[in-house]
């Protein structure tokens, strides 16, 4: 792929929209291009990780544990050009929070957290505002797949403990009635 059609593909991507020209080219002198094969690992749950990539062409499939009771990872999304992954790594050290696999050959472009400095300080405070954006419309979609879920679930019923009754036991106070005499 020619840089003239990379940067048409990085225009569309959301998170790089407020870049000039002049940005876009520096960000992507500080990217590299991967091609990768139908069912690669790209990212793996719960490793370490320091890269961000967007979605060039072709599909990969993020999924997570724990297992779905079959054993198999629970598909969380498909990603098709124009998308973005691994943003966290920008944000933080933590371990990766999904796995992400290639459903058929993919063209990555990758870029590293270590890069961050080599870019000019408006560059670094846009794509961080934009990491910023896209975080918190990954959350507010989650929030609200999570409260379908939950709605959706039956609520548990309240365990009322029931005292033992032990036979042949005299209530103190109480006094037998006589039901066989009725009034009137």
């Amino acid at each position: 792929m020619n840089n003239d059609l990379i940067m048409r593909l990085l225009r569309a991507v959301p998170l790089f929209k407020d870049f000039s020209a002049d940005e876009l080219g520096k960000f992507l002198a500080a990217c590299r291009q991967m091609q990768m094969p139908e069912n690669y690992t790209v990212l793996k749950q719960d490793r370490d990780g320091s890269e961000m990539y967007a979605v060039m062409s072709g599909s990969l499939q993020v999924s997570c544990h724990p297992a779905t009771p079959y054993g198999k990872p629970l598909e969380l999304a498909v990603l098709k050009p124009g998308d973005v992954f691994g943003e966290l790594a920008l944000v933080d050290y933590g371990p990766r929070s999904a796995s992400v696999i290639t459903k058929e050959a993919s063209r990555l472009i990758c870029f590293d957290r270590d890069q961050v400095p080599s870019l000019p300080t408006t560059l670094q405070v846009k794509l961080y505002h934009n990491v910023a954006l896209l975080l918190a419309k990954r959350l507010r979609d989650n929030n609200d797949k999570l409260s379908v879920l939950l709605s959706h679930q039956k609520p548990k019923p309240e365990v009322v403990e029931v005292p033992k009754v032990v036979p042949n036991t005299e209530f103190v106070g109480c006094k037998p009635r006589d039901v066989s005499k009725r009034p009137g």
